[in-house]
């Protein structure tokens, strides 16, 4: 299955290397639809980095025209009929985790249900009390950045009522970092209230003026970090796709080869 039929007259000295490489090999793999690379390795291959590039080598060459490697290149399937078999077992395994992930969000909606209507509820309390400090600042920067504030915490309990499950990562936010916030505003408004305004007002409104752009930065990574397991479905679904498209002669390097086949 390994060897198959080659074409004759190999030219460059590199083709010819690349060549007895592929001969050295096909004694290896003489029968069977697959092989692991360590196996190879062991039979005489040489070293599995090297001997991965020197493969795909071949692949790009014409040598092994039906083989592909696993998504983790750790094995060769050396015929079509088993990469096949191998790309729908892998879709099967991928729509099981799917399907166990779906099943696994649902039961932690029911779960947090609770706890996101209790973020939910204390969040709109918060940002209206944030929203009436605003109201009591002339300061247009600080007001500007009290706004950006608003924008974030607001996307963040958005978030919680399209996945109720995030709510159980909120749970520091909600008890610490906004209150923290809130008195930090609340006191940035009392001083902006005082008639006599000394330096000690301006150094602590200063103060907080400043802190208030960082807790803006630290909210924002909050705020992206609840889209990780989004980010890992989407990845998912992107390396199968890949898969898929490499098969189907879909891929970038495949075009590539095509095109300058036709040339």
């Amino acid at each position: 299955v390994f060897i198959g039929s080659v074409v004759l007259g190999v030219k460059g000295g590199r083709m010819r290397r690349l060549y007895k490489k592929y001969q050295k090999l096909g004694r290896i793999c003489e029968t069977g639809d697959y092989m692991r690379l360590s196996d190879l390795s062991r039979d005489g291959g040489g070293p599995v980095p090297q001997m991965a590039e020197d493969l795909k080598k071949m692949m790009k060459s014409g040598f092994l025209p039906d083989s592909h490697f696993d998504a983790q290149e750790e094995t060769l399937i050396l015929t079509r009929e088993t990469y096949l078999h191998y790309l729908l077992t892998e879709k099967f395994r991928q729509e099981e985790a799917s399907l166990g992930e779906a099943m696994r969000r649902n039961l932690d909606q029911a779960k947090n249900a609770p706890e996101a209507r209790m973020v939910l509820e204390d969040g709109e309390k918060y940002l209206e009390a944030v929203h009436a400090c605003k109201e009591r600042i002339s300061d247009p920067e600080m007001r500007q950045k009290i706004e950006k504030l608003e924008n974030i915490t607001g996307k963040i309990f958005d978030e919680v009522k399209k996945r109720p499950e995030s709510a159980s990562g909120l749970r520091k936010f909600m008890s610490y970092y906004l209150p923290t916030t809130l008195k930090l505003l609340n006191a940035y408004a009392d001083l902006s209230e005082r008639e006599e305004i000394g330096d000690n007002i301006r150094e602590a409104k200063k103060e907080i003026s400043e802190s208030l752009t960082g807790i803006n930065q630290a909210f924002e990574k909050l705020f992206d970090s609840l889209f990780e397991d989004v980010s890992w479905d989407i990845s998912s679904d992107i390396s199968v796709m890949k898969t898929m498209m490499a098969h189907d002669g879909l891929s970038e390097d495949d075009l590539i080869v095509q095109e300058k086949t036709v040339e």
